[in-house]
């Protein structure tokens, strides 16, 4: 009979003691796959583009660009050449030899103004894009106040930080050269 109370006291002893320590609740369940028939979500390229959805799946192209349409991205397309990685395919870009992503054309001849010999003048001030201290600003006087080699009109202007004549409240892209306003940021 000892052996039995001894036994009951043990037990209740044990249950007490684990009636008190904190609950610790269980791993939480795996979880669920895709649905049957549906292949699991990877991204192998990580480029936040799930491989069943992405028109290069070996190589990052967050942007998913397709210049041709064929569905291929361009990152793994043999037939979209960008020779001055400018990201613009080089049947699309009016200077394909040199660097210039906004794809500039002052004079709307369909040559980039980086490879346009035709504008001697851009802003018109009637010096030499290769004598004027701004080329992009019409200043014919040439003044330099801090003599740092940059003409006046083209030091800091907080109001127009890329000096294309268009206020920056209005400009399209602030702090890009684009007086026309037809660049994409």
């Amino acid at each position: 009979m000892k052996i039995i109370i001894i036994s009951i006291i043990a037990l209740m002893l044990t249950f007490s003691l684990v009636s008190a320590l904190p609950y610790i609740p269980g791993p939480p369940p795996s979880p669920p796959g895709p649905p049957e028939g549906f292949p699991e979500m990877v991204d192998s390229d990580m480029d936040g583009v799930h491989d069943n959805f992405d028109n290069c799946p070996t190589s990052y192209n967050p942007s998913q660009r397709d210049a041709d349409w064929d569905s291929i991205g361009d990152a793994c397309d043999y037939n979209v050449l960008d020779n001055d990685w400018d990201d613009v395919a080089n049947i699309y870009d009016n200077c394909p030899a040199m660097w210039n992503p906004n794809q500039i054309d002052w004079n709307g001849n369909g040559i980039g103004d980086v490879c346009d010999n035709e504008i001697p003048d851009y802003d018109g001030d009637g010096l030499n894009n290769d004598e004027d201290n701004c080329r992009f600003a019409f200043n014919p006087s040439q003044r330099d106040f801090n003599e740092n080699g940059h003409g006046d009109m083209c030091d800091y202007n907080y109001n127009d930080l890329d000096w294309d004549q268009v206020n920056n409240n209005n400009d399209n892209c602030p702090e890009i050269w684009n007086p026309q306003q037809t660049e994409m940021c």
